[in-house]
């Protein structure tokens, strides 16, 4: 009997090293799948398809893209300097809208994130072209080896790939590049140029990791005084940023979190300003597998043990402001103080606050059926959201910039 029993211990544990040894090869294969740094990550040199020659504006849909290494090298330096020569060379206002792909996906022509990507941008360039003054709508792909381009395998790099996404955050080419592009908005000084921040998965994880030391410097510059409760409007590196299924741990947002503090009784001891605008939304489906279940296992494999290191941050109630879900009875909102921060309705589509921190800035978005799983971003009913989101967003900022300026008078 223990014969038979020592031999069924001994297959099962020649079955996982096999496992473990075909899964460390296959991921190395991955990895070395990607494509190489460019030598010269300083300047792109002239030569064949020099940025510096191309003509300026792009044809529309405008998408540039980026692509990075497993480290966050430039695969192609000229990348970079294409991009930024669309803002730079281009006098027309602008809307720019970067963003980071995340799993299962990367940064090929042929990556169906890539062809959703550009659909949006063609969308909000047909809208852009609609009105009397248009501006030129820019999108920036940021791409990196996030697939192993065979469907059944890639089940299985989830947690290889979370590596890789979190050595290109220590890189900090995405903070690099944001920076990059805020600072041409800010020399423009133009105030109808916009831009916004999008991430998803592991490329949500990187947008939050470029941007999230910002948010928090900035939020407490802007800390109320001794003897006041109000803190001053908080700025961001960029208009908003939205996070699409982040692949994020509660534990890393808990510094976040703690700006909304409050004692037993639900008295919060700050308060933020009624002309708050949001800076980081956070936005995550209930049926997400991925976060689920395989980002707690890894995470457990990976030594964590407290809830807040186990679980994903759209899994961790305590942390969720939000509700995103289908009203038929609701119409569009009109863009006001309250239904912006507290209830927002687009297509249908409502925004409802949850908790009881008004105008807090930093949102986490749960929803059962405006997003589908985890790679199901781009369903119609949220883009159509998403569109009427950037839309209104625009429409008050440009709205409260004229009354800065004096130029708007507004009803009583």
């Amino acid at each position: 009997m223990m014969t038979v029993v020592w031999q069924i211990v001994r297959a099962l544990a020649s079955i996982i090293v096999l496992f473990f040894l075909i899964y460390q090869a296959l991921n190395e294969l991955q990895a070395r799948g990607g494509p190489p740094a460019d030598p010269d990550q300083y300047e792109c040199h002239p030569g064949p398809g020099d940025p510096a020659d191309l003509p300026r504006p792009s044809r529309p849909p405008v998408v540039k893209v980026i692509r990075l290494t497993d480290t966050g090298e430039l695969v192609r330096r000229c990348e970079w300097t294409d991009a930024l020569y669309e803002l730079t060379k281009v006098e027309q206002e602008k809307i720019v809208l970067l963003y980071v792909h995340g799993w299962r996906h990367n940064g090929d022509e042929a990556d169906d994130d890539r062809k959703k990507f550009t659909e949006l941008i063609d969308r909000l360039t047909t809208i852009e072209m609609a009105t009397d003054r248009p501006r030129h709508v820019v999108g920036i792909f940021v791409g990196w080896n996030a697939t192993s381009q065979v469907d059944v395998w890639d089940h299985f790099t989830f947690w290889r790939r979370k590596q890789a996404a979190d050595r290109i955050s220590q890189s900090a080419i995405v903070t690099k590049l944001i920076g990059a592009i805020g600072n041409i908005k800010r020399m423009r000084a133009n105030a109808r140029d916009r831009f916004f921040i999008l991430g998803h998965s592991f490329g949500a994880r990187i947008v939050y990791s470029a941007t999230a030391q910002l948010l928090l410097y900035e939020a407490e510059q802007a800390y109320p005084p001794p003897g006041e409760r109000l803190y001053r409007e908080i700025r961001g590196p960029s208009d908003v940023i939205i996070l699409l299924n982040p692949a994020l741990e509660a534990a890393v947002y808990s510094p976040v979190n703690s700006l909304r503090r409050n004692r037993k009784e639900g008295d919060y001891k700050e308060a933020f300003s009624p002309k708050q605008e949001p800076l980081l939304v956070t936005i995550a489906t209930t049926d997400d597998w991925a976060m689920r279940y395989a980002f707690p296992m890894g995470q457990r494999i990976g030594a964590a043990r407290d809830d807040k290191e186990l679980t994903a941050l759209g899994y961790f109630d305590d942390y969720i402001t939000h509700a995103l879900g289908e009203n038929s009875n609701a119409g569009d909102s009109t863009g006001s103080v309250a239904d912006w921060t507290e209830r927002f309705c687009i297509a249908h589509v409502c925004l409802t606050r949850l908790d009881q921190s008004r105008f807090n800035p930093f949102l986490v978005v749960k929803t059962a059926d405006i997003l589908r799983g985890h790679n199901g971003i781009w369903k119609r009913e949220f883009v159509d959201w998403l569109v009427g989101f950037l839309e209104v967003f625009d429409r008050r900022i440009s709205t409260r910039t004229l009354e800065g300026r004096g130029e708007l008078v507004s009803s009583p």
